[in-house]
């Protein structure tokens, strides 16, 4: 079972963190009264005090501030835990405590007059608009019906205080618990988080260099030089084509693609497959895959003759001067 002193080290740490959330100046001052250590518990409550603006607190605080101000003339309070029990639990307790209603018709709120009450009703009105603001509560400083209010205020919370707080040591301990516990396992959810990040990081290194490897190797020319008869150009039959003509979804070696960048772009559109990285879309590789030079090749020279066509291109010139314009020809006619 964790020790009371580890909670107060932890509402330290957490106060040193954030020294300007009011709750964590309750939640140290809580962990101190729990340790028996009232004395201490006071002083950070003093402290806290000296936090608040004594004129005219923000709006989300003035609620607090004024009720700071009930008991601020009472702060060393005797070791009994009187004062102190306003603030066992900074989470429940404390903000049920500040936000309860107090019934005037129960003891000791018989015997306070009409006055005090409203004084009460005024200072702690949930509307802002209503509520007493700090300099109108100090200016009834020196008013008696002020001192019974105030003592029959805290005579009210003493009592819904003392009930929560003066509980067996058990169940104190075993309050602690539960909340360390819950706490606990948030803490440990995340550890289980970070932990299972940190084990998958070697796959997904794994996964993002095999992504990029596969972005590296998968260029164009990788890709459509697997197509059948695209290993040779469509025309000449030199090794290696580089080039292609995107209207007639043929490889093309570099001699014999500006032939065809003389037909014209409404003939033939030439591109790089090195150079120009930007045509090449998912779409148009998936076109050329499917189409490859041997299947056009059975489609534009369907009725070439067969001492037109040349293998090896050992001589390009030549097969040039020849094929080309019968070539020129079929597209025309093809088109037209």
């Amino acid at each position: 079972m964790r020790g009371l002193s580890g909670f107060v080290e932890t509402r330290q740490q957490l106060l040193s963190l954030k020294p300007n959330h009011r709750m964590n100046w309750i939640g140290f001052a809580v962990a101190h009264h729990l340790n028996s250590d009232s004395s201490k518990a006071v002083e950070v409550l003093e402290a806290y005090e000296g936090t608040l603006e004594d004129d005219y607190p923000p709006e989300n605080e003035r609620y607090e501030h004024n009720e700071m101000l009930l008991y601020k003339g009472d702060q060393l309070f005797p070791p009994d835990g009187i004062g102190i029990g306003i603030v066992i639990s900074p989470q429940g307790i404390f903000c049920l405590v500040l936000r309860a209603d107090p019934n005037f018709d129960d003891s000791p709120w018989q015997s306070v007059s009409p006055e005090a009450k409203d004084f009460v009703k005024r200072l702690l009105n949930k509307d802002y608009r209503k509520r007493m603001t700090a300099a109108q509560a100090l200016s009834f400083g020196n008013n008696q019906e002020l001192h019974n209010a105030r003592s029959s205020f805290e005579q009210a919370r003493f009592n819904l205080v003392t009930s929560l707080s003066h509980v067996e040591a058990t169940k104190r301990y075993e309050f602690l618990e539960a909340v360390s516990a819950t706490m606990d396992s948030h803490l440990r959810y995340f550890k289980q988080g970070y932990e299972l990040l940190h084990q998958m990081e070697p796959y997904i290194n794994q996964r993002h260099t095999s992504s990029q490897n596969q972005h590296e190797t998968k260029k164009p020319i990788d890709l459509l030089r697997k197509v059948d008869g695209n290993n040779m150009c469509a025309d000449c039959g030199a090794s290696e084509p580089d080039w292609a003509s995107l209207n007639l979804g043929a490889l093309l070696c570099i001699e014999c693609s500006g032939v065809h960048r003389n037909l014209g772009v409404h003939i033939s559109k030439v591109r790089s497959l090195t150079l120009d990285v930007g045509v090449w879309e998912p779409s148009v590789i998936n076109l050329f895959q499917s189409l490859g030079n041997m299947f056009v090749n059975s489609i534009w020279e369907e009725t070439l003759p067969d001492d037109n066509s040349s293998a090896d291109g050992s001589d390009t010139s030549q097969y040039l001067s020849v094929s080309k314009p019968n070539l020129f020809m079929r597209i025309l006619v093809y088109f037209v």
